[in-house]
């Protein structure tokens, strides 16, 4: 499993120098000689990630070899998509955040998911997933003991019951977990073949809680290597028959993500260098025994910016207003002046018809008969 390393995990740590120059430097030693005699890759996993960014150790990362000097040039992009009705971008918060509201991506989404269907399945999860959970004071579901298959088993097939169990309403006895995951946790319940924690407990528990390992206050919530390859290996058979979808998972709107140039050279890059530089702070050793376990890492913005890209309706309102208007400007010589003086003309004669309905006519006046006669 190897040791875990977070670097400028709070943010504190910024580069106002661009180049190799202002960026981040830190040689790291393998210590070849206590790895395990099954252990089959030597050196080193950098993950490049976002401060609330959840990081699941076993996807991902760039391998570092030993005995190389890798520059890794960094480019940060910053992300805005376009949800409904325009696009499919969902911003769906995830558990394990640390700092701050981070939205899962789909490859976060899944293996969220598997983390928690391994949970449900085997009663355990990855140290690093239950270290995260501890760490943000969310072991409540990890406390219970009570699982969604034990929710689902006391149901007894009753579909509103199955359906609670999936409900977010607080309780530590439920936990929110996708649709889709409702057929695959029934059928675990019928499985007989689901690896159970309590049969590896004896042969793992040792390792375990050894305070050199784990932190004995979330090591109850882990797995043992054991049972964690053996879960994995029994949820991939359910991936594989297609019993485990991910359908829910979607990209979210705003993200931030890095595109990582890496270069090696050869590391120390002679006996003299190693001599002058590094062999007082190594111990002594042979420059063999450096280019076995040494590696320098070199990590740096090249340019001090970000290039920001914002998704936008290809067509908008104010588009079509603009292409109808000259349109039939261009064929009838119609315009906006032309509407405003067709409205002008409509308000005068409304105008005009309601003073004509409601002043009352002049009466006409009438005519004297004429008193004067004459004879004829």
């Amino acid at each position: 499993l190897g040791s875990c390393l977070e670097i400028n995990d709070d943010g504190a740590l910024v580069q106002s120098i661009n180049g190799v120059a202002g960026g981040f430097t830190i040689d790291l030693n393998a210590h070849i000689d206590d790895y395990l005699p099954s252990t089959s890759t030597v050196g080193f996993m950098v993950y490049i990630r976002d401060q609330d960014e959840v990081i699941m150790m076993d996807r991902g990362g760039l391998a570092i070899s030993p005995g190389t000097e890798t520059f890794l040039r960094l480019n940060k992009k910053s992300v805005t998509r376009l949800g409904e009705p325009h696009g499919t971008c969902d911003n769906v918060e995830s558990q394990f955040n640390k700092y701050g509201t981070h939205y899962n991506t789909v490859r976060e989404c899944i293996i969220e998911t598997l983390v928690l269907t391994m949970f449900d399945a085997c009663e355990c999860m990855p140290w690093y997933a239950a270290e995260r959970l501890y760490m943000l004071n969310k072991t409540d579901m990890l406390d219970s003991g009570y699982t969604i298959l034990d929710c689902l088993s006391a149901a007894n097939g009753d579909e509103d019951e199955e359906d609670a169990c999936y409900e977010d309403d607080g309780s530590s006895k439920k936990r929110r977990s996708l649709d889709s995951l409702k057929r695959l946790n029934l059928d675990l319940i019928k499985s007989t073949t689901r690896p159970k924690r309590d049969i590896y407990d004896d042969y793992e528990s040792t390792w375990i809680t050894n305070e050199t390992v784990y932190d004995t206050k979330y090591a109850p919530y882990i797995c043992g290597f054991v049972l964690q390859k053996t879960c994995v290996s029994f949820i991939n058979d359910y991936l594989q028959k297609g019993l485990l979808e991910f359908d829910n998972c979607a990209e979210p709107c705003s993200f931030n993500e890095w595109e990582v140039d890496m270069s090696t050279t050869l590391f120390p890059p002679t006996e003299k260098y190693y001599n002058n530089f590094l062999k007082s702070k190594t111990g002594n050793y042979t420059l063999e025994y450096a280019r076995e376990n040494l590696a320098r890492i070199h990590i740096y913005y090249d340019d001090l910016k970000i290039d920001v890209i914002v998704q936008e309706p290809a067509y908008k309102i104010q588009n079509f207003i603009a292409e109808f208007g000259g349109t039939v400007d261009l064929f009838i010589g119609f315009s906006f002046f032309t509407v405003f003086q067709l409205v002008e003309i409509a308000i005068a004669a409304c105008i005009k018809r309601c003073r004509g309905k409601t002043q009352p006519k002049p009466k006409s006046p009438k005519k004297e008969k004429s008193t004067d006669s004459t004879l004829r």
